[in-house]
């Protein structure tokens, strides 16, 4: 009786890894098909803009920019220090935008980032950083999301090393 149960467990652990291997090997397949190339990556005006540290101030722009139908596409607000903060704002109009901000009596500045986009898979963030980082390209800043299936990195440089990005990705 011990033989018998202990070769149908041999039986099944083998079974089980044979399993376990062959959905590594599809997920493998999938993701050697997916690459780089699948996501889209473009340069993406961008605006700063200093803020107070006082509760709202935040808010306060978000509503302006609603008031003006300025669709915000993305943004990253940050403490500098106890009385600094500053955000930078991913917008479908940057020129209304700058508007909108001086009108605050802000004074946005006018830059640009790298964005990539596309479905998300494993690895997709270490790709571009090896490519990037291969070409000794310095990134003053990113971040990356993955919500659902969609991945998004923004890679943010001075302007030497965001010239060479746009080189590296044929933008």
């Amino acid at each position: 009786m011990f033989i018998i149960i202990f070769i149908k467990d041999l039986l099944q652990n083998h079974f089980c890894f044979w399993l376990s291997t062959a959905d590594n090997k599809k997920q493998k397949t999938r993701n050697e098909k997916r690459n780089i190339m699948s996501l889209s990556i473009k340069k993406i005006k961008t605006l700063t803009v200093e803020l107070d540290t006082r509760p709202g101030s935040l808010c306060h722009v978000f509503n302006a920019f609603k008031e003006a139908f300025v669709y915000v596409q993305s943004s990253w607000a940050y403490e500098m220090g106890p009385d600094k903060a500053e955000v930078i704002f991913c917008v479908s109009d940057a020129n209304k935008a700058e508007e909108v901000l001086k009108l605050m009596d802000k004074t946005p500045h006018l830059s640009h980032a790298i964005c990539a986009e596309g479905d998300d898979y494993t690895g997709a963030y270490a790709e571009l950083l090896n490519k990037i980082a291969a070409k000794n390209i310095s990134i003053n800043a990113t971040d990356a999301q993955a919500v659902g299936s969609k991945f998004v990195a923004v890679f943010f440089a001075d302007d030497e090393n965001l010239e060479k990005m746009c080189s590296l990705f044929d933008l």
